[in-house]
């Protein structure tokens, strides 16, 4: 499958604003505590831990940020996280990231909607189609651009994100200093 995706970072009253209005016109998917692992290694592989009964690990081909790429993803019981975590350092994958991030899913008129925290990163609106078609790329983009503006949000620019998540990953541990795993998961 083919993820389309555009996103926005935004305020937290846009946060709160959007949050209200899904909940009103939208099926809620529900809330979901994220801690997200990027590896350092030139593809963008990631796995991440949820407050539910599993992980999840996923490969994402081309580049970050970009509309629309191919992903590909294998959900694994929770238990096995640490021996995910032992075999990726065995053979020499170390993490390069770390995300907390809070995430609020919704369902609207066949559009996934997400709603995020991240600690040291900020409020971001997520809308994404998926598609099976590379053909269908730009009319899909067209429509999920259409939404954001029916919504009265700007896309943000893939080199905004880029600066942003630069930015991240440089000073993550800092941001996010007050933070672990088991803290985290138990706010």
């Amino acid at each position: 499958m083919i993820e389309v995706e555009l996103r926005a970072l935004i305020t937290d009253e846009k946060y709160k604003e959007l949050l209200i209005f899904f909940k009103e016109n939208a099926s809620s998917k529900g809330t979901q505590k994220q801690i997200t692992n990027y590896f350092d290694c030139e593809q963008d592989l990631r796995l991440m831990i949820t407050d539910d009964a599993y992980c999840q690990l996923w490969l994402k081909k081309g580049k970050l940020h970009q509309d629309a790429r191919e992903e590909m993803i294998v959900k694994i019981d929770k238990t096995y996280s640490d021996v995910l975590f032992k075999m990726f350092e065995e053979i020499g994958l170390l993490i390069k990231i770390k995300w907390f991030r809070i995430r609020k899913s919704f369902d609207w008129n066949n559009i996934s909607v997400d709603l995020d925290f991240t600690y040291g990163y900020g409020h971001i609106l997520e809308l994404e189609m998926l598609i099976e078609n590379e053909s269908d790329v730009e009319s899909t983009k067209n429509q999920l651009k259409s939404i954001f503006d029916k919504l009265n949000i700007a896309v943000t620019k893939k080199e905004v994100f880029n600066q942003k998540f630069a930015d991240y990953e440089k000073n993550w541990a800092e941001y996010t200093k007050d933070l672990n795993e088991e803290i985290f998961m138990n706010m």
